[in-house]
């Protein structure tokens, strides 16, 4: 008898000091209940420094917290060392084969997402990390040029205070290079999986805790997906296509009832867009909890 797969994931959320705790509850709330059982814990990593915040997530069950040493890491360097703790709790609290990473603007609005993406990175054994890559889910070819030019800036870059950060980005750099690296690619940070066999190796690699790299301009995503590829791992595509992923860097790809019709499962970002509000696209999303998942999945 041929054993069953298993689909269970972690998921971790890092957040910064500008989240509004309501949004973030909603955000893991959204993937316990369309993850089900299947979600095994999901990591919180507190860089906010906010009390309201840390009350917040304290009142959640099934949500393990962590706190970094000097909240308010920002958006780049600082956010890709924050993303490293996360990841390294993620192999200290559960056993799970595939982590998830959620924005605190992503939301999950659809069943199983995780099925699709543990089946996919079970058919692609070389991909460590999969998302958004090459091809939007709208079908655009995406643009890696302000990755280049942040990649270029780190480089070449002659500040006595990023010697350090040079040198260790010019190792990441050979080292992808030498596994068909192109110069900015990456997967889009807004929600992810990564394989537990990848995050070890970065882990080993010691690549999740350079400090160097906090001083890097690349973006978190940027960063992360350079460490990916310089381990010797690919980066995959649930996006495009019939992906289960609904994500763009800034607003919806679709508006809230296309996504829905699309049968999409994870958004983003869920922030102010084309007149409406984020607590209005949140709710539109919400009100789906309460509608039976097979209802939902249903063929035209």
């Amino acid at each position: 008898m041929a054993e069953s797969t298993n689909y269970e994931v972690t998921a971790f959320v890092n957040v910064g000091p500008n989240t509004e705790p309501r949004h973030l509850v909603d955000t893991i709330e959204s993937a316990q209940h369309w993850l089900g059982g299947e979600l095994a814990v999901t990591v919180v990593t507190d860089d906010s420094g906010r009390r309201d915040v840390r009350t917040a997530i304290d009142a959640l069950t099934g949500v393990h917290r962590i706190v970094t040493p000097r909240p308010g890491s920002g958006m780049t360097g600082g956010l890709y060392l924050v993303t490293g703790l996360s990841l390294l709790a993620c192999l200290d609290v559960a056993a799970s084969a595939v982590i998830m990473q959620l924005d605190t603007d992503a939301l999950v609005v659809g069943p199983k997402p995780n099925r699709d993406a543990v089946d996919y990175l079970a058919a692609n054994p070389r991909v460590g990390l999969a998302g958004s890559y090459r091809v939007t889910c709208t079908g655009v070819e995406r643009d890696f040029g302000s990755a280049q030019a942040a990649l270029r800036h780190d480089l070449v870059s002659r500040s006595p205070r990023a010697r350090a950060l040079r040198k260790k980005v010019t190792q990441l750099y050979a080292e992808a290079q030498s596994h068909g690296y192109e110069d900015g690619e990456h997967v889009l940070g807004a929600a992810y999986f990564m394989t537990r066999s990848c995050i070890e190796q970065l882990r080993d690699a010691g690549y999740l805790t350079a400090s160097e790299l906090g001083r890097s301009t690349m973006a978190d995503d940027q960063l992360l997906s350079l460490a990916v590829i310089a381990a010797g791992w690919s980066l995959g595509d649930l996006a495009s296509g019939g992906g289960p992923l609904a994500v763009s860097w800034k607003g919806l790809p679709w508006p809230p009832a296309e996504i829905q019709r699309r049968r999409k499962k994870i958004i983003h970002s869920t922030k102010d867009q084309d007149g409406l509000r984020e607590d209005e696209i949140r709710e539109f999303f919400r009100r789906l909890r309460g509608e039976p998942q097979l209802t939902w999945g249903d063929k035209d």
